[in-house]
């Protein structure tokens, strides 16, 4: 900020307010500061991270029990695609503002939007784990140790410490926790309560809401009464220092606010400073900021480190804009910053005991001492130099999937024998070895819809992140996955112990799990794949994306199979919204009828969006038109269900942070046609302006689109809350599986529904791409094809057919390969030029042709076999160059390679 003091609020550099946010990066989780008294200069005073733990986007959520302390949660992002991880998997810690000191705890945590959550009274905080129909309530005193652990029936959200114990939301009531886990109820709510936070009187303040207005309330002397109303998505809650509670965003109508609650002018998402002066509305490196809001626009030269946060002066209303930059800003902080959790580790304390649970008999403690991992149960190993993983660019990927979704992966078009052959892969067919299946009903997966998949899995990774694009490495596993994460019925510490026997080993860019472990360690009834095609899947990206094509059409065709129809709007597959239940399907699986004993059947509970364990007031995932910080959702993704993040992807991309050519030249921030856009997202239609946007913002359905009383048992108002880890608890989550036959938020899907942008229309090969990575100087030269026959002439005779149709099967070809080219042409490195003047003149019915006409394989015993003019094969000779034809493409390559630079 040029002049803070002319921007920022009067006697700003006299009070101690402090702002605090969270950025993310492949580096780790900043925890980012800034003082008034140094007019809000942010700095990182801590970097958060697991060593050895690969992650594209390290996420989380923090609260401050005082100014100068932090509770944070923090994760891979790709936690939040896997219900136990999101649930109990996150790690924690505490860390000192003032010194950027960070106490790794010895507990486990959810991701959810509610965790942690502090009282700035009583300087404590409580952490979250859910499994099945139970909810573990961790405390953290003052010091920063857990303390003590409530153990609840049901699924408990949003719990708060007070000065009277824990306080927190079950079903549509606010009830207070004993420490043994008794719940009693202090006041009734039309919704689930959420953003629940104490008072300096100790007095809870919540949000609450109806279908269609939200309402911000207090509980006082055992009555509950309404502060504010607002839309739906219009206000929030946050806590401040010393007990101080700020009610943001644009309230329709206001009561007389207690003392301790304060009105602020902020977005209702802000994360709002210590005393209320400054509200951070987002914080993202300056690449993810402009590459998000506007994907084809290049970022600013000097984004690299560089964290943006985005605020407004709660005094004005004014926007200001700071950057900052990333990394912890001492040594110390930066190592403790990455030091081991504790929670990796065997428990030790009879509290970290209780939070963790007994162990499993079952449980590996360390690895093996091989490196290789022999133990394991996972098909393709780790830390193998034998068997690495190319990391492709992400044109390569959408090149894969655009090819994949119209069946043609396979060997016509994949680059055979280098790097494959060493791999041991062989002959490079991916979709001759795994087939697409037709989708039933017609049509075929849009290519934003699978793109929008692989980016929620790995970041459109094959390999392990830090590794570049035409590198190799370690193939991508999913950490849980490969280690077996989570041990039996652990919570806490014992989480994180490795127990191969519940391996599912996710591999690659689709992170592909089924039929991936050893055959000697087959996972239930899923048959182990041939270990041929485990390999090829492990380490080529082809492959992978071929597998995840197949296993995202089986489960459009799961859904519409006879006695089990799920459709959504017109069911046409070419558009996005209506593969809404298809994508549930693929995270979650789907329960067919007859697998409850109670006739119950269908989608599960967990990735239903009405599930409490998202925020309600969310927007569409990554919609900058409606919320200008949505570029920063990709940071906090536990606020969506997995379906609602994959469109989200399909219809605004991904940010790669990097700009390849489609020749596989990465290019310089700033240049022509630089743009880390990760893919050509999908498009909407509009026949008025804004009509576009808003069709697209609608890709998110209303929050009431699967739950309703004849569909699943489910009131939106009052939502079940309960999970099930995958196991389907026999009380709770079975009724609430959602089954209707057809389910519609966009009656007119024609007009209004989300269409494919399918880049790479032309099918072509990876020759180009793969030749540029071989030998990156190389000039790379493409011919096309002679005409064959002058067709402005008098036509002769020819064997083969009609000479117009074979002049114009030229003329297609040589269009084809020209846009091929085209396509991967930006770095100038390959120029395609068809030989039409060289050849003009020379034709075939010339006088003097450089062409082979029609001919015949001869016989080896013409006298024995006088049939073989008619019976014989035609020669490889037909239609190709003549000793005189090869001269003239020479000259045609010799004027080509004049023209590259």
């Amino acid at each position: 900020m040029t002049n803070p003091d002319a921007s920022l609020a009067k006697g700003c550099r006299t009070s101690d307010d402090r702002a605090v946010t969270l950025a993310s990066d492949a580096d780790g989780l900043h925890v980012m500061t800034a003082d008034s008294s140094a007019a809000y200069a942010w700095k990182s005073v801590t970097t958060l991270a697991e060593p050895g733990m690969n992650a594209d986007l390290w996420v989380g959520n923090y609260c401050l029990t005082d100014r100068s302390h932090a509770v944070v949660v923090y994760a891979p992002r790709a936690f939040t695609n896997k219900e136990e991880l999101m649930e109990r998997g996150a790690f924690t810690a505490v860390v000192d503002l003032d010194t950027g000191a960070a106490t790794k705890l010895p507990v486990t945590a959810s991701l959810a939007y509610f965790d942690p959550s502090c009282d700035t009274v009583t300087h404590t905080a409580v952490v979250t784990q859910i499994k099945d129909d139970q909810t573990k309530l961790v405390s953290i005193s003052a010091q920063g140790r857990p303390t003590a652990v409530a153990t609840v029936q049901g699924e408990v959200t949003s719990a708060t410490p007070t000065a009277g114990g824990l306080v927190g939301a079950l079903d549509h009531r606010v009830v207070r926790i004993a420490a043994s886990g008794a719940t009693t109820t202090l006041a009734t709510t039309d919704y689930v309560p959420y953003g629940m936070h104490p008072d300096a009187d100790g007095v809870v303040v919540f949000l609450d809401q109806t279908a269609k207005s939200q309402h911000a309330k207090r509980i006082h002397g055992g009555k509950v009464g309404v502060l504010a109303t607002g839309g739906l998505s219009s206000l929030g809650l946050t806590e401040g220092a010393g007990g101080q509670v700020f009610l943001s965003g644009r309230p329709t109508s206001t009561a007389a606010l207690p003392a301790h609650v304060r009105k602020v002018t902020a977005q209702a998402s802000a994360d709002v400073s210590t005393r209320g002066a400054l509200a951070v509305t987002s914080a993202a490196t300056a690449a993810v900021d402009a590459q998000l809001a506007d994907p084809g626009s290049p970022p600013a030269a000097d984004a690299a480190g560089r964290v943006r946060v985005q605020a407004q002066v709660t005094a004005t209303g004014h926007a200001v804009t700071f950057d900052a930059a990333a990394g912890a800003t001492g040594d110390q902080a930066a190592a403790q910053g990455n030091a081991v959790s504790p929670s990796l580790a065997a428990p030790q304390s009879a509290t970290a005991k209780a939070a963790a649970g007994s162990a499993s008999p079952n449980v590996v403690t360390s690895p093996s001492g091989d490196t290789t991992a022999p133990d394991r149960y996972c098909s393709i190993t780790r830390n193998d130099p034998h068997q690495q993983a190319l990391q492709p660019t992400p044109n390569q990927v959408e090149w894969a999937v655009d090819m994949a979704i119209r069946g043609d992966l396979t060997s016509t078009w994949v680059t055979q024998g280098g790097r494959r052959t060493t791999e041991g892969i062989g002959t490079a067919n991916p979709q001759g070895t795994v087939a697409l299946p037709p989708l039933t009903g017609g049509g075929r997966i849009p290519a934003a819809v699978l793109l929008g998949v692989l980016a929620r899995e790995s970041n459109l990774w094959q390999a392990e992140g830090g590794v570049i694009p035409g590198q190799t490495g370690n193939p991508l596993a999913s950490t849980n996955g490969y280690y077996g994460h989570p041990a039996g019925s652990d919570l806490g510490l014992g989480y994180w112990v490795i127990n191969w026997e519940n391996s599912d080993c996710g591999y690659g860019v689709g992170q592909i799990t089924d039929g991936m472990r050893l055959a000697s360690h087959p996972k239930g009834s899923v048959p182990a794949l041939p270990a041929a095609q485990q390999k090829d899947i492990a380490l080529d990206y082809t492959f992978n994306i071929a597998k995840a094509a197949q296993m995202l059409a089986g489960k459009w065709n799961e859904l519409h199979a006879a006695g089990q129809k799920m459709t959504i709007n017109d069911d046409s597959a070419s558009k996005i919204e209506n593969w809404f239940a298809a994508v549930w399907n693929y995270n979650e699986g789907y329960n067919t009828p007859g697998s409850d004993a109670s006739g119950n059947w269908g989608l599960g509970w967990y990735g239903n969006p009405a599930n409490p364990i998202y925020k309600s007031t969310r927007l569409a995932f990554l919609d900058t038109t409606l919320d200008a910080a949505a570029n920063s959702d990709a940071a906090h993704p536990q606020d969506w269900p997995y379906q609602e993040r994959v469109l989200g992807f399909a219809a605004w991309s991904i940010d790669t942070t990097r700009s390849y050519s489609s020749d596989g030249t990465q290019d310089a921030p700033g240049a022509a046609g630089f743009s880390s856009a990760g893919f050509s997202p999908a498009w909407w239609p509009g026949g008025s302006p804004g009509t576009g946007d808003l069709n697209r913002q609608n890709v998110k359905p209303p929050l009431a689109t699967f739950c309703t009383q004849a569909g699943n048992a489910c009131s939106v108002s009052s939502p079940p809350t309960c999970e099930t880890n995958g196991q389907h608890d026999a009380t709770c989550d079975p009724p609430h599986w959602w089954h209707r036959a057809n389910t519609t938020w966009k009656p007119d899907c024609v007009n209004t529904c989300g269409q494919e942008t399918l880049k790479y229309a032309t099918l072509r090969t990876e020759l180009l791409e793969r030749v540029h990575q071989l030998a990156p100087n190389a000039r790379i030269a493409l011919l096309g094809y002679p005409l064959l026959f002058d067709t402005s002439a008098v036509e002769c005779a020819d064997p083969a057919g009609d000479t117009d149709q074979i002049a114009a099967w030229g003329a297609y070809m040589n269009s084809d390969l020209q846009t091929a080219v085209a396509q991967s042409n930006t770095a100038g490195k390959a120029v395609f030029w068809a030989p039409t003047a060289e050849f003009s003149g020379h034709l075939l019915c010339d006088g003097s042709p450089g062409l082979h006409g029609f001919t015949k394989t001869p016989s080896s015993d013409v006298a024995s076999d006088p049939q073989w003019s008619v019976t014989a094969p035609s020669s490889i000779e037909s239609y190709h160059p003549n000793d005189n034809g090869a001269g003239y493409y020479a000259a045609a390559l010799m004027h080509v390679l004049g023209n590259i630079s």
